[in-house]
């Protein structure tokens, strides 16, 4: 048995000062929201809107344990199992350079590093394989060895955990004028954001109950500056779609994947042809299980709209519609080996 534990940090020469101006020294951070006032000799564009850069270091940080066990022609087995725990986490990529603000409110997205870090998008927590091949015992002689020899069986066992993903408003709330990380909203406290029963309730992966659009108080010097969507304040606490929510990133993880492969493998050798002559008659199943392994729904991950203050409906949020792998398959096939 092998193993290694092992960690890593890379680390990009990309930084913010190469996009444009950070955040002004007079930023304030007002209930819990990051506030830029639009003065003070910060940077606007031709239509007086407020442009920053954005604050990307490009590091990343993996930490691995990896354990694998063999077996070899033990009694006719050959086998093999790996397990690796792996954790990378990231600060995120925008396609947006640089980013273009219509108001003085900004995510902390882009400052608050504490948020914006997260596991990395291809990040696979646990992983666990294992392949098989057995030679069945047959006669040593006679017309027995030709009709129950050569036959081995063999068998890919894959395990893992999801992939992450992130829940973020739907629209362009934050006024960017371009795709980048998008609006997180809140994320309400002690409130498990999976739906377990996902398969018996349609496919809805998520519980909406656990998220809620951001909202500041009407004495708060946000207040103003926000975009209320057409609302009116309620029980002192005003809609703020252009603010950030404090969910985040890549906090959430994707259904598991397991799949099982199985294969039946009858040697049928010529000697007088060669002694390496061999046809192999294979009989293989994939996803023998017809496990269902759903991808995460990164593809469906926005809230489609509100129902009324502070109330929003999922729409296709969280709806897994994609798989990972296929349903089971069925393959004959012939191989001459010499």
């Amino acid at each position: 048995m092998v193993g290694y534990i092992g960690s890593h940090t890379v680390h990009s020469p990309f930084q913010a000062a190469d996009l444009n101006q950070v955040a002004p020294s007079n930023t304030q951070v007002i209930d819990g929201r990051l506030l830029l006032p639009a003065s003070g000799g910060i940077q606007q564009d031709a239509n007086g809107f407020v442009i920053f850069g954005l604050l990307f270091d490009g590091s990343a940080r993996y930490n691995s344990l990896v354990t694998q066990l063999k077996a070899r022609d033990y009694h006719g087995l050959t086998a093999q199992g790996t397990y690796t725990w792996n954790h990378c986490t990231d600060l995120g990529s925008s396609t947006q350079s640089p980013a273009t603000y219509q108001n003085s409110i900004e995510s902390t997205l882009y400052y608050d590093k504490v948020q914006r870090r997260g596991m990395c998008d291809f990040n696979v927590t646990q992983n666990f394989s294992a392949n098989a091949i057995y030679e069945l015992p047959s006669p040593a002689h006679g017309w027995m060895k030709t009709l129950a020899g050569g036959w081995q069986v063999g068998g890919i066992v894959i395990a893992s955990t999801g992939v992450p993903f992130t829940v973020v408003q739907a629209g362009d709330v934050l006024g960017q004028q371009g795709t980048s990380f998008g609006a997180f909203p809140d994320a309400v406290a002690n409130c498990n954001p999976i739906n377990g029963n996902f398969k018996s309730t349609g496919l809805n992966y998520i519980n909406p109950n656990c998220f809620a659009f951001p909202t500041v108080s009407t004495s708060s010097a946000i207040a103003p500056l926000c975009n209320q969507g057409g609302t009116s304040p309620t029980n002192g606490q005003v809609l703020c779609l252009n603010a950030q929510g404090h969910e985040r990133r890549n906090q959430l993880i994707g259904p598991r994947l397991v799949n099982v492969d199985l294969s039946l493998i009858k040697n049928i050798r010529f000697a007088r042809i060669s002694e390496s002559f061999n046809l192999q008659l294979r009989v293989e199943a994939f996803n023998v299980l017809n496990h269902t392994n759903f991808q995460a729904p990164t593809n469906n991950d926005a809230f489609g709209g509100r129902l009324g203050f502070n109330q929003e409906t999922p729409g296709t949020a969280g709806l897994l519609d994609s798989t990972a792998t296929p349903s089971r398959q069925l393959q004959l096939g012939a191989k001459v080996i010499f």
